[in-house]
């Protein structure tokens, strides 16, 4: 005799299922636009109590207890570190601001246009670089210029550095693939260690034991060095991409995520274990966004492109939740979000089509998870 389930028991299966589907599917997050006016946001960082700071365009600091608030308390900042430009280049640049002006109108003012900001782990601290041979630390707490630290160059034209410190700020690495090397410092001496050849479209991070330097280059082989003696620390690896580029460096240790190509074309993302050598070839569906930053616990890995933020869980290279930002937020890109030093809030600057917006955008990575993705990006 065939005996049919009971309904109960069919509904309990039917919602196991159901729930089990939607446990795969990832969530949508919702953000905030915030500290409107003038003058505007430039910077948002966190402390060691992940309090959010923002650094506005004309130097002033301000600290929130609840980001939906006014500031708490705010102060100035006196100085920050300019890289030093030739006579040819200041002429250089006047031209060019002076070509704006008479085509989209005045350029707003920015106390921190040469300063680019780098978060310290902890927040406790944060360093503004002109990115090459310049680094001013600053405290979370009261703004104060703590130190400078200068490294020893030559004197060389402009060329927009990748900068990265060390835990500890004891080694600083700065790549130029327009100057065509990859420099490791000691901050300490201010000394060059040693340097490589980076050409063009070749990538390289600092672990953050500051230990080891890691080197992208000829498409897709990746060079390891130590730090301490300059030279190769383990055997080249050769990676199964046509090419691979844009190290994003784990703030734990011990991974490493990069972008692939096939063909001139985007071809996804893979996170690398340094210790195995194991490659987990991020989730397909996100194959045309590029690496941006790993949380600070190094569970998730953000990816981008305009006006799309995906989070990849780093276990399992699978896309966990999103930030799509909407309209009016025109934003061609995003310059190292900060994220709060528990990985419980994000935030960051907009830069895009409209220089003058002035507010940033706040998002709760913890917040109730009710919203699915429906949409991957703009096609």
């Amino acid at each position: 005799m065939i005996k049919f389930r009971s309904a109960p028991l069919l509904t309990i299966i039917v919602a196991a299922a159901t729930l089990s589907l939607i446990a795969q599917k990832p969530f949508l997050l919702s953000g905030q636009r915030l500290n409107y006016g003038l003058p505007m946001p430039i910077y948002t960082l966190y402390d060691a109590n992940n309090r959010q700071i923002v650094l506005a365009q004309d130097g002033e600091m301000r600290w929130f207890d609840d980001v939906r608030k006014p500031p708490v308390k705010t102060m100035k900042i006196k100085e920050v570190p300019a890289f030093d430009f030739s006579l040819e280049e200041k002429k250089v640049i006047a031209d060019a601001v002076k070509m704006h002006q008479n085509m989209f109108g005045d350029i707003p003012d920015n106390f921190f246009e040469s300063a680019t900001l780098i978060q310290r782990p902890g927040g406790k601290e944060f360093c503004l670089t002109d990115r090459d041979s310049k680094f001013y630390f600053y405290s979370t707490e009261t703004g104060e210029l703590l130190r400078k630290v200068l490294i020893q160059k030559p004197k060389h034209k402009f060329a927009p550095m990748i900068t990265a410190l060390s835990d500890d700020n004891k080694i600083v690495m700065t790549q130029s693939t327009e100057l065509n090397k990859t420099y490791v410092h000691n901050m300490e001496t201010g000394k060059l260690i040693f340097e490589i050849d980076a050409q063009f479209l070749s990538s390289s991070g600092l672990t953050p034991d500051g230990t080891t330097l890691l080197h992208l280059h000829d498409k897709n082989i990746l060079s390891r060095y130590s730090t301490k003696t300059g030279k190769k620390s383990a055997p080249d690896l050769v990676i199964k991409s046509e090419s691979a580029g844009s190290i994003v460096v784990s703030p734990t240790g011990g991974k490493i995520a990069f972008n692939m190509y096939a063909k001139g074309d985007s071809n996804g993302q893979a996170i690398l274990d340094l210790a195995t050598n194991q490659i987990t070839v991020c989730d397909p569906t996100l194959k045309n966004f590029g690496t941006l930053a790993f949380t600070p616990d190094g569970k998730f890995l953000a990816v981008h492109e305009p006006k799309y933020i995906h989070f990849i869980k780093t276990e399992t290279g699978k896309h966990s939740f999103s930030y799509i930002s909407s309209i009016p937020d025109i934003w061609d890109r995003v310059l190292d979000p900060s994220f709060s030093p528990d990985s419980t809030k994000m935030s960051f600057h907009l830069y895009g089509l409209d220089i003058k917006m002035p507010y940033y955008i706040y998002c709760d990575l913890s917040q109730p998870r009710k919203n699915f993705v429906t949409k991957l990006g703009p096609s």
